[in-house]
């Protein structure tokens, strides 16, 4: 299981940030957009490098259900573009291995995981919106015995 969090400062390097996340013993990270094309593969490379995960990429706060017809057009077109950038980040790996997300508890998360590994037996992995769902699906790999082939990333740091 890989376990990473929000990390809420300006970093000056790329190396600096992924320092960080060592040294915060952190195996995913949240992936902040950056525009410029070569910084990206950078900043890529660098997460990869340091076997760190790029989990996060998000497209929180907007309305694509807006009445304004051409607001709610723009909004769509935002999550469009951030949906292609998160497959330039490696959200979905370049072999075509499903990157998939899960429910919030650890039952249905549970169950969620064993649908997913039935459908999709090559699965390489889950990532689990919150430790609840992480350890649902943690439950459900060790029973199918999938445990070494299925990498899960979860956050918010539970004991468990």
């Amino acid at each position: 299981m890989r376990l990473g969090g929000p990390i809420f400062q300006p970093f000056t390097t790329i190396a600096a940030e992924v320092a960080l996340h060592q040294q915060l013993g952190f195996g995913a990270a949240y992936c902040r957009y950056i525009a410029d094309k070569t910084q990206r593969s950078a900043y890529k490379q660098a997460f990869a490098e340091a076997d760190i995960v790029l989990a996060e990429f998000g497209a929180y706060c907007i309305n694509i259900l807006d009445t304004n017809p051409v607001l709610r057009q723009q909004n769509v077109d935002e999550i469009c573009r951030r949906l292609a950038y998160a497959d330039e980040m490696g959200a979905r790996e370049a072999n075509g291995d499903i990157v998939w997300n899960g429910f919030t508890t650890d039952i249905t998360q549970r169950k969620a995981a064993e649908d997913a590994l039935q459908a999709h037996p090559d699965l390489r992995g889950i990532f689990a919106i919150n430790d609840p769902a992480a350890l649902g699906a943690r439950a459900a790999l060790e029973t199918a015995g999938k445990t070494q082939q299925v990498r899960i990333v979860g956050f918010d740091g539970q004991p468990e």
